[in-house]
């Protein structure tokens, strides 16, 4: 690593340090790659509000420097363009054929209105996503379509299909050079458009600085909406600036501290609004110390109340219940057994119990044969005297032992103890607490509603769990009903009456102080204000704080530093080299300077040389058109040669301007660029489409002087317009060779042709017969230009290849001829034709006849004008 290396490693380190945690994580991960730049934007403000503001993510934030940092970068692989095919909602396009780009220089041209500035639109939006507002659909067409277009690059030899709509966010590897471009160049600050990987990311973490600027300005705003409306008189109190001027989080905890806010203080301050709004205070005093009584007299009534349905009375009075029903079970039982022996009704009843006492004791006087049954000695029952037998005796015993049985005592002992615990509820608690009663009494009372709601609510729990515990059996559905505790009630009573006494006090001391009164209640509502937006005042200075973090000052400070040792000198340097590409006499009296930084990103300005008015106008003001037009050019290509990456060059003809020196100058250095990378050409100048052809012949036949040296290569594309759409690129029409053309018609569009006609499809393959018609014309009139003359002259070219002079010994009169006559047969088909002859189509095997007979013709003619160019040269 060489000095300004280590110096711009040691810088970005220190910086490192210092940065915060999410500015840390920013770097760590725009370094590894990988995240979209939404996503990135999305974890750092998330990473900010775990960070800052206490919200919970859960995100781990990377804070580690990068091992693997460092400040070249592999070249990335080359890429191409290769195609640009099924165009809907673009423009007037509509064609059937895709658009072929070859390496090298391609050249694309043709009349205004065939498309070429939709193919380009297309372009930008690629490169741009931002551009593809500007792409709009026939505006002439009824039927609204989406555009798209499928786009083919190529990188490293591998081809890479997409379908581009105007939704894509992605940014494709292409730069355009156009006049809009031009512009921004000369007249404006540009900032560097390859930078090494470290600065790239700075410029990244600028853009996502600013982003993050405006979502928490945005943030701020709304919670400055947060605080609550400030009384005017209370607007200037002490405590409010005091409030006011709090600067950071650590004072926001002391001033928390040192005016707390309590349910005690918000109770003397509405005691104290009350005092001072009651127009007679003393007796207000005396109303609220008869509150106090009544309210104390119900606090013991509701918890002597409470004392018989409390937990514990409750699980008494559930154990007495419990016993009840299970003896009461016992009982039943017995009495079924016992019945089961009496053929009698109402066996076990009151009546037949009274009958067999009664005849105890009547057998008791006569002596009986066995003690508790009622029997005589000799076996006679007491009541009817008759002997009983075996089975009468038995069911005498079963009597007795029913009767003998402490079941039923037991039950009408458990009985009795209930029903005395449930008379115990009804007559304190169910017959007594009839709660819209108890809530006219406070209302007559003048008892507040808020306090008179606590006291029906405690009632009401009383009598609901009262009902709960009189209907409760087995089966019961419901749970036993909540009550306060005795502490809880008391607690609340205690608040209640401490409120009560407060209001007795701030009335008894508006009566002695009316004005301390008031002082102490604008205090008291500074503190409530304050208190209750001092959660607001902190996250505002938390999101200050984070504003402030998001200032780029120090990104552009390091990113100056970093580009002054890695890239400024080279850039400027690229330049005038450039500069002195395309204005070798040093003509044109500029500069580039580096100008101050902005926002993390470092900019260079075209500057006049030697100009005593400097900064006063834009050089566009002051640069001829076409100087305007080199000095933007050679900006640009100083900043796409710096590229890391070889991506495809396309120029949308900004030459109008340019005089004849500097066009020849700029279709040269699109040459030598060719040779680097891809570039494409869209122009509506046929001069400057033969200008790049001709520049490509000279310097192949410089390099081929030199030999082992790459030829340059050049792909002609003309665009046509037709009436139902535009800009349809016709495959034969690519190389301007006679026979090369010859041979793309007879591979594609005569199979074509003979096959439609072969499916029946008479009407396409007329319409097709006669637009071949009208390109073989053109076919046979280029013939002329390089065939028959041997490109001496061209139509659009300003040379003359007077090497090429003796070639024209080869020509004779029957040449002529033959082109005359082909250009007669064929012009009715490439100009408007009378309405009232209309016109008639050769047969297509008349077409292809002519066309083998002017293939035949190029071969042979060829090869006279190679031996004359022998014969001059004295060569055989």
């Amino acid at each position: 690593m060489d000095i300004y290396m280590q110096q711009a490693s040691e810088k970005l380190q220190s910086w490192f340090r210092k940065a915060s945690k999410w500015q840390k994580d920013l770097f760590c991960t725009l370094w590894e790659g990988g995240e979209k730049d939404e996503r990135i934007l999305e974890r750092t403000k998330n990473i900010i509000a775990q960070e800052y503001l206490g919200e919970l993510y859960q995100i781990a934030a990377k804070d580690l420097f990068p091992n693997d940092l460092a400040f070249s970068e592999n070249v990335k692989p080359p890429v191409m363009l290769k195609s640009i095919s099924n165009i809907a909602g673009v423009g007037a396009l509509s064609p059937q054929a895709s658009l072929q780009f070859e390496n090298g220089l391609t050249v694309v041209y043709g009349e205004n209105g065939c498309g070429k500035s939709s193919y380009v639109r297309i372009l930008k939006a690629l490169e741009n996503y931002a551009n593809a507002e500007r792409v709009l659909g026939n505006v002439f067409s009824e039927q609204s379509v989406s555009s798209k277009a499928d786009v083919v690059f190529s990188t490293d030899g591998t081809d890479h299909t997409i379908t581009w709509t105007k939704s894509c966010k992605t940014k494709y590897p292409i730069q355009i050079y156009d006049t809009i471009v031009a512009k921004q160049f000369v007249d404006k600050e540009n900032e560097v458009v390859y930078e090494p990987k470290i600065l790239a990311i700075i410029t990244k973490m600028a853009n996502i600085y600013e982003q993050l600027s405006l979502v928490f300005k945005d943030a701020m705003e709304k919670a400055k909406d947060n605080f609550s409306p400030l009384q005017i008189d209370v607007s200037t109190h002490p405590i409010i600036e005091e409030f006011n001027e709090i600067s950071n989080v650590q004072k926001v905890e002391q001033f928390a501290k040192r005016y707390p806010w309590n349910n005690s203080l918000k109770t003397e301050l509405q005691a104290i609004i009350e005092s001072l709004a009651e127009q007679r205070p003393l007796e207000a005093a005396k109303a609220l110390n008869a509150q106090k009584q009544i309210i104390s007299k119900h606090e013991r009534t509701i918890l002597e109340l409470l004392g018989l349905v409390n937990d514990s009375a409750c699980g008494i009075y559930l154990k007495k219940r419990a016993r009840q029903i299970e003896t009461k079970r016992t009982q039943d039982a017995y009495v079924d057994d016992a019945r089961k022996e009496s053929i009698l009704e109402y066996f076990g009843g009151d009546e037949w119990k009274g009958m067999w006492t009664q005849a105890n004791a009547y057998t008791n006087l006569i002596g009986t044969a066995e003690e508790g049954i009622p029997t005589s000695k000799s076996g006679r029952c007491a009541l009817c005297q008759q002997e009983l037998d075996l089975s009468a005796q038995k069911r005498m015993r079963k009597f007795k032992a029913f009767v003998a049985s402490n079941a039923i005592t037991v039950a009408e002992k458990a009985y009795r103890e209930f029903h005395a615990a449930v008379l115990l509820l009804q007559n304190k608690i169910e017959n007594k607490i009839k709660i819209n009663d108890i809530a006219e009494s406070l209302e007559s009372g003048m008892i507040s509603a808020d306090i008179k709601s606590v006291i029906l609510q405690f009632y009401s729990e009383i009598l609901d769990r009262c009902m709960w515990l009189l209907s409760y059996d087995e089966e019961c559905p419901t749970t036993c009903p909540d009550v306060h505790t005795s502490s809880e009630i008391t607690e609340e009573f205690k608040a209640i009456l401490e409120q009560i006494d407060l209001k007795i006090i701030a009335y008894e001391n508006v009566i002695e102080n009316h004005n301390k009164q008031i002082t102490r209640k604008n205090q008291l509502l500074a503190i409530k204000w304050s208190i209750s937006n001092l959660a607001t005042k902190k996250k505002m200075l938390l999101i200050q704080s984070i504003l402030k973090e998001c200032k780029t000052n120090m990104l552009t400070t390091l990113k100056k530093d970093l580009s002054r040792l890695l890239i400024t000198d080279e850039y400027i340097r690229r330049f005038q080299n450039e500069m002195n590409i395309l204005d070798d006499r040093g003509q044109i009296k500029v500069e580039l300077v580096e100008a101050t930084p902005k926002r993390g990103k470092t900019y260079h300005q075209i500057s006049l040389r030697g100009a005593k008015a400097a900064g006063k106008h834009k050089n566009g003001e002051i640069l001829s058109e076409g100087e305007f037009r080199v000095v933007s050019l050679a900006a640009f290509l100083a900043d796409l040669s710096s590229w890391g990456r070889i991506v495809p060059f396309v120029f949308d003809d900004p030459i109008t301007s340019l005089d004849q020196k500097y066009e020849t100058r700029v279709a040269t250095r699109l040459v030598q660029l060719s040779l680097e990378r891809q570039v494409i050409v869209f122009t509506h100048r046929l001069a400057f489409a033969q200008l790049l052809n001709i520049e490509t012949r000279n310097y192949n036949a410089a390099v081929e002087k030199k030999g082992n040296q790459e030829h340059a290569s050049i792909c002609n594309i003309q665009l046509r317009r037709f009436p139902l759409g535009c800009s349809e690129p016709p495959a034969f029409l690519k190389d301007v060779s006679l026979s090369k053309a010859i041979r793309q018609i007879r591979g594609n569009e005569l199979p074509a042709i003979k096959r439609k006609q072969k499916e029946g499809d008479y009407v396409i393959a007329d319409a097709m017969l006669k637009s071949l018609c009208s390109d073989f014309r053109k076919i046979i009139e280029q013939g002329i230009c390089q065939d028959l003359l041997s490109g001496i002259v061209s139509r659009y070219g300003r040379e003359i290849s007077s090497l090429k002079l003796t070639r024209l010994y080869a020509m004779t009169q029957e040449d002529i001829t033959l082109f005359h006559n082909m250009m007669s047969k064929y012009s009715c088909y490439e100009h408007s034709q009378p309405i009232e002859t209309p016109l008639s189509l050769p047969d297509i095997e008349d077409l292809e006849a002519d066309i083998d007979i002017m293939e035949k013709w190029a071969k042979d003619y060829e090869k006279r004008c190679e031996a004359e160019a022998h014969k001059a040269r004295g060569t055989t």
